[in-house]
């Protein structure tokens, strides 16, 4: 069990370099990181995909302006470090 859950860890910080980000310490990757956690908790793969829809959702539930605009600075962030995805969030009024 601790060695799936260090692997489901592992996964969860290297699917989107998150080392690299750790550096520096941002609150945008805090964020990523806790959806990253909440995702390996429910037992799926964490996905850049995964996380973009986890943060949308939170973004959903969220009431306070400054909390939405941090998940919308680490959605950016996520759809930045994702192949293709850029393109297709163009159109959204960040």
């Amino acid at each position: 069990m601790y060695q799936s859950t260090q692997q489901s860890t592992n996964s969860a910080k290297s699917f989107l370099h998150l080392d690299a980000l750790r550096d520096k310490a941002t609150a945008e990757t805090v964020v990523i990181e806790a959806a990253a956690s909440e995702i390996t908790q429910r037992g799926v793969r964490v996905t850049n995909g995964a996380v973009i829809l986890q943060l949308i959702t939170e973004v959903q539930k969220a009431s306070d302006p400054l909390q939405i605009d941090l998940l919308l600075n680490a959605l950016k962030i996520v759809v930045g470090m994702t192949p293709g995805e850029e393109e297709r969030w163009a159109y959204f009024n960040w």
